[in-house]
């Protein structure tokens, strides 16, 4: 679907003096069925993007050698505490968008022996995957405020660019990946929004300790699954609550 502007009534078909002094906004919202809409520029004239608020580790492995696997938070869930805070200051998320410009690349992770002290040792490094970059699909918008928000979730991890291992074991770095966001958004972004990014806190779980019966260990998980998802939860409503307060400090909203 190409992007088109919101037509009014009675608009003439030529750029008004207001139109030239605004310059041309062109945040084309993709997803939204039977409808395109166009966000004007916040009053700076270019994008503003939040920086990424610290609550929760938001790192975690998985696979046959991980004894504490993380406990993800879906990408419902998380969406729904970001529509929950932000719902409360006047900002009503709607689903779908995407932001031109940008083009997350694939990224995978790349292993090679090197020499170094007269031994050789393996080199692992991160390398963007040709030929794969997609691009950037919000996952909430205000079109009437001009806001626009990002959530990492595990679903959506390497989609946004988080690597994929080339082992039996694949690490998940959230806020690392949120940050990576925000920073390709702030440079290469060429809608007029205030943006902000926000991820799985992902909080560090205890181990669990043999059990004496299957029943016994499988309560044993099921209460670290919901303790998991509290703090998880808890965290992401503080990430949500700074990106209000600093919103406020942009005057984007009261």
């Amino acid at each position: 679907m190409e992007p088109k502007p919101v037509q009014e009534d009675q608009r003439p078909a030529y750029p008004t003096r207001r139109d030239v002094l605004a310059g041309a906004a062109t945040f084309a919202l993709a997803n939204l069925v039977g409808c395109d809409f166009v966000m004007a520029e916040p009053e700076s004239g270019k994008v503003i993007v939040a920086p990424v608020f610290e609550h929760g580790e938001g790192r975690g492995a998985t696979g046959c050698i991980v004894v504490s696997p993380p406990v993800f938070m879906s990408e419902e869930e998380g969406l729904q505490i970001l529509r929950e805070e932000l719902a409360k200051h006047g900002i009503q998320l709607k689903a779908g968008g995407i932001l031109e410009g940008i083009r997350v690349p694939a990224r995978s992770e790349s292993y090679e022996l090197v020499k170094k002290g007269g031994k050789e040792e393996v080199k692992n490094s991160v390398v963007e995957v040709p030929g794969h970059a997609k691009p950037l699909k919000l996952s909430g918008i205000d079109s009437d405020k001009k806001i626009a928000v990002e959530f990492v979730s595990y679903q959506h991890y390497h989609d946004l660019g988080g690597s994929r291992s080339a082992s039996t074991v694949q690490g998940y770095g959230f806020k690392e990946v949120a940050e990576q966001v925000a920073a390709q958004v702030k440079k290469e972004a060429k809608d007029r929004i205030f943006f902000g990014v926000f991820y799985d806190p992902l909080p560090r779980m205890p181990r669990i300790e043999p059990q004496k019966n299957d029943a016994d260990l499988e309560l044993q998980w099921k209460k670290r699954m919901d303790q998991g998802k509290q703090e998880s939860k808890k965290l992401l409503r503080l990430q949500a609550q700074d990106f209000v307060a600093w919103l406020k400090e942009q005057k984007a909203i009261p």
